[in-house]
C-alpha cells in the first residue's frame, strides 16, 4: 500500500516540478522575445492610422535607467521625394520643425498634404537636455482618393468571407481587416523595418512552387461616369525564384456595368532579390465599371515578399501616372458559344410537370439513357458540342434506337467548337452556361437540377407530380438526398424502404461523405431515415444539393467553368436571395460511378483564376442582395499592454499550478503517506 502510494506522490511531484520548469522557459522565451521586438523599434517613430492628411506617431523608451530619461522631442521634416519607408540610427543634420516635447509616448501629427513623403526624428534627452538617442522614419501620406480600404495594412480584422478555418488549418488568427485571405494565408508582418509605410506589410513566405497565397479586397464603385483607374503598389523580395509572371503581383478584376469583366489586369514585380519597388497602370477602358477586385498574389515561385501601399484612384495626376503602363484590356462576358440550336422531343410536355435538367458532352450519352430509364417524366439536356456533325450524329442516332428518349428528351445544342482547344487543355467545361440553357429553354414549370451522372429513383417523378402543389411554394427549393453506392451489378433501389435496406447493410452512404462532407451535410441523412415527412434545413457554407424548384429560380453563375465552385456560388445565391431548403421524404437520387472526366483539375491557372472568381461572386452578392457585413470592420489595436499580457498569462498558470497541487494534496492517499513520513521520522 505504501509503495502504491509513494510510486504516486513521485508522480504528482514529478509533475509539479515539470510546470514549474515549463513556466521558467516560456517566460524566458517569452521575455526575450519582447526583449528583441523592443530593441528593434526602442526609441523609433512607429505610424499607425495613416490616412492622407495624418498619422499617429508612437515611440517606446530605450532600454536602461528610467529615471536617466525626462521627456522627448518629435521633428517633422516634409520632402519632395517619394523614397522607402525605413528606420535609421544616428543624428540627423536636418531634423525639421519641432512639432511635440513632453514625456508622453505618442503624439497625432494633422495638417499633412497627401501623397508625400515625411521624415519624423524621435529625439530622447536626459536631465540635463543633452540628446542621448535619436532615431528617424520615414511614412508616405496616402492619396485622397484612394478607393482601397486599408491599404497599408496598418489594422488588423477578422476575414469577412471565412471560406476556410485558417486557424483550425494553419494555426492562424491574425489578418488585415478587408484582406481576405484565399487559399493559403498570408502572414502579418509588424516592424517599422519590415514596412513600406507604418508599421504593417503583407509578407508571404514559401518553400514550394505549387503553393499559392492571395488576398483580396472587393471595391463597388457603379460609376455613372466612364472614368479611368490607376492602380499602384509596393513590394520588396528575397530570393524570389523563377521570372516575373502573374503569380507575384497585384492582379484586378474589373466588372462593367453592361455584365462584361476584364480578368486578371496584372502588375508583376521583379524576381530575385530587391528593395522595395513601385508599379502602377492606368486603366482606360472607357466603360462604366461597376466593381473591382483588387488580388495581392503570390504562387508559381519560392521565396519570400512583403506588399505594402496599394492604392486604387479614380483621381489621376500627371505625378502620380509617370512611368505606369496603360491597359485597355478587352471586356468579356463570360457566356460562351453563341451559336445554339435545340433538337426537341416529339411530345410536348404540360407546363404544369416536373422535368430534369441535365448537361453533358456526347460521350456520356450512355448515361443519360439509364437516367430516362429511370425517370418517366421530360427531361431537358443541354450538350456541349465539339464537333457538330459527329456529335449531332451521335444524338440522332440514340433517338432513333430509343423512342423514350426521342419522346421526351429535349436536346439543346451548345456549340463549343471555337472554344475547343479551352476545353482539352485547360477543361474549361461550360458547365453553367449549359445549365442556364436547360434551365432557359425547359418547357415545364419546375425541374428537378441534376449532373447527368446522378440517377433518380425509379418512383421519384410520380412522387414529385403527386405533391406538384407543395413544389408551388414560393422561394422554396426541395433537395433530393443524394447517395453513393459500392455495387452496381444489382438493380438499384427504386423505394426509401430499399433505400433503407442498403444503408443498413452499409452497401451505400450520403455522398462524398469522406471526400467532402459540407457539400450534402446539412440534409441530415439520419434525420431523413426516420421520417416520412419533408422538413426544413437551414443553410450552410459550402452545401451544394441538387433541388427540385422553378425554372424562374436564379440562374447559375457563368463565370465558373471547368471544376470548382459551380453548383456552390448557385445555393450561395439561394441563400442570399431568401430561399427555404426543404428535403424532400421520399425521393432520392444515386450517383452513378464513371470515373474522372478528362477535364478536372487542369493545372495551377484554372484553380487560382476558380478562387479569384468565387471570392468575386460572394462580395457581388452580398451587394445585389443588400447583405452586405459592415465595411468598416471592427480593427484590433496594434498597441496593446505587454503588462496585461503578462499578467494574465501569469494568472492563467498560476491557476493550473494551484489546481495541480489541490489535486496531490486532497487525496486522502496522500495525507496517509505523510503521516507514514512523519512518523517513519520521527
Amino acid at each position: 500500500m505504501n509503495k502504491r502510494i509513494r510510486f504516486s506522490s513521485c508522480q504528482a511531484f514529478g509533475v509539479v516540478c515539470f510546470l514549474i520548469i515549463f513556466l521558467c522557459g516560456f517566460l524566458g522565451y517569452f521575455y526575450g522575445s519582447r526583449q528583441e521586438k523592443k530593441v528593434q523599434l526602442e526609441g523609433c517613430p512607429i505610424f499607425r492610422d495613416v490616412t492622407p492628411t495624418s498619422v499617429q506617431v508612437y515611440w517606446l523608451p530605450p532600454s536602461g535607467d528610467a529615471g536617466s530619461f525626462t521627456f522627448f522631442e518629435l521633428f517633422m521634416l516634409k520632402t519632395d521625394d517619394s523614397g522607402q519607408a525605413h528606420t535609421s540610427r544616428g543624428h540627423a543634420e536636418a531634423d525639421g520643425k519641432k512639432i511635440y516635447s513632453g514625456n508622453a509616448l505618442s503624439f497625432s501629427v494633422s495638417d499633412m498634404e497627401p501623397l508625400t513623403k515625411y521624415i519624423f526624428t524621435v529625439k530622447t534627452l536626459n536631465i540635463n537636455n543633452q540628446v542621448m538617442f535619436n532615431c528617424s522614419g520615414f511614412i508616405n501620406t496616402m492619396g485622397v482618393y484612394n478607393l482601397i480600404f486599408n491599404p497599408s495594412f496598418e489594422h488588423l480584422g477578422p476575414p469577412r468571407i471565412p471560406q476556410i478555418d485558417y486557424y483550425a488549418q494553419f494555426g492562424r488568427k491574425d489578418f488585415f481587416a478587408h484582406w481576405e485571405p484565399m487559399m493559403m494565408p498570408y502572414t502579418v508582418e509588424s516592424g517599422s523595418s519590415d514596412a513600406h509605410t507604418g508599421n504593417r506589410a503583407l509578407k508571404v513566405s514559401s518553400n514550394a512552387a505549387p503553393n499559392k497565397h492571395l488576398a483580396s479586397q472587393y471595391v463597388f464603385l457603379n460609376q455613372t461616369n466612364a472614368e479611368p483607374l490607376l492602380l499602384s503598389g509596393w513590394s520588396r523580395a528575397s530570393l524570389v525564384s523563377g521570372h516575373p509572371d502573374d503569380g507575384y503581383g497585384i492582379l484586378m478584376d474589373v466588372k462593367y456595368t453592361d455584365g462584361s469583366y476584364s480578368y486578371g489586369v496584372s502588375l508583376n514585380f521583379a524576381t530575385g532579390t530587391h528593395d522595395w519597388e513601385r508599379k502602377c497602370l492606368k486603366l482606360d477602358r472607357k466603360k462604366h465599371i461597376e466593381s473591382v477586385n483588387v488580388f495581392v498574389v503570390f504562387g508559381g515561385h519560392t521565396g519570400t515578399v512583403w506588399f505594402d501601399d496599394i492604392t486604387l484612384t479614380s483621381r489621376i495626376s500627371d505625378e502620380s501616372e509617370a512611368g505606369c503602363a496603360v491597359e485597355a484590356p478587352p471586356a468579356v462576358f463570360p457566356a460562351c458559344c453563341n451559336q445554339r440550336k435545340t433538337i426537341y422531343s416529339s411530345k410536348t410536355p404540360n407546363w404544369y410537370d416536373v422535368s430534369i435538367i441535365t448537361q453533358l458532352t456526347t460521350d456520356r450519352l450512355g448515361i443519360l439513357e439509364k437516367m430516362v430509364q429511370s425517370w418517366s417524366g421530360p427531361l431537358s439536356a443541354a450538350v456541349y458540342v465539339l464537333d457538330e456533325e459527329k456529335d449531332i450524329q451521335r444524338i440522332q442516332d440514340l433517338r432513333e434506337s430509343s423512342p423514350e428518349i426521342a419522346s421526351r428528351v429535349d436536346f439543346h445544342l451548345v456549340l463549343g467548337e471555337e472554344a475547343r482547344f479551352a476545353f482539352r487543355t485547360l477543361g474549361l467545361y461550360p458547365v453553367n452556361t449549359l445549365r442556364n440553357e436547360a434551365i432557359a429553354k425547359c418547357r415545364t414549370s419546375h425541374a428537378l437540377v441534376l449532373d447527368v451522372d446522378f440517377i433518380p429513383n425509379p418512383t421519384a417523378y410520380e412522387s414529385l407530380k403527386k405533391n406538384y402543389q407543395t413544389l408551388e411554394q414560393p422561394r422554396t427549393v426541395f433537395v433530393a438526398p443524394a447517395f453513393e453506392m459500392d455495387d452496381f451489378s444489382h438493380q438499384l433501389p427504386r423505394t426509401k424502404d430499399e433505400m433503407l435496406q442498403l444503408v443498413k447493410a452499409n452497401k451505400t452512404r450520403q455522398v462524398h461523405k469522406t471526400k467532402w462532407f459540407p457539400a450534402h451535410g446539412p440534409t441530415n441523412y439520419e434525420k431523413w431515415y426516420r421520417t416520412s415527412q419533408n422538413y426544413e434545413i437551414q443553410y450552410k457554407q459550402d452545401y451544394e444539393p441538387y433541388v427540385v424548384g422553378s425554372t424562374n429560380m436564379p440562374r447559375w453563375d457563368e463565370r465558373f467553368v471547368g471544376y470548382g465552385f459551380d453548383k456552390v456560388s448557385h445555393t450561395t445565391e439561394l441563400n442570399h436571395a431568401k430561399y427555404r431548403f426543404v428535403v424532400l421524404s421520399d425521393v432520392f437520387i444515386i450517383h452513378w460511378e464513371h470515373g474522372e472526366p478528362s477535364w478536372r483539375k487542369k493545372g495551377d491557372f484554372v484553380i487560382i483564376r476558380v478562387w479569384q472568381n468565387y471570392y468575386n461572386f460572394l462580395q457581388e452578392m452580398e451587394t445585389k442582395y443588400k447583405t452586405t457585413l459592415p465595411r468598416k470592420l471592427q480593427t484590433m489595436k496594434y498597441l496593446q499592454s505587454s503588462t496585461s499580457t503578462f499578467s494574465i498569462f501569469l494568472l492563467f498558470l498560476s491557476f493550473v499550478l494551484i489546481a495541480a497541487l489541490l489535486i496531490i494534496f486532497s487525496k486522502q492517499g496522500q495525507a496517509n503517506y505523510f503521516r507514514g513520513l512523519l512518523k517513519e521520522k520521527f
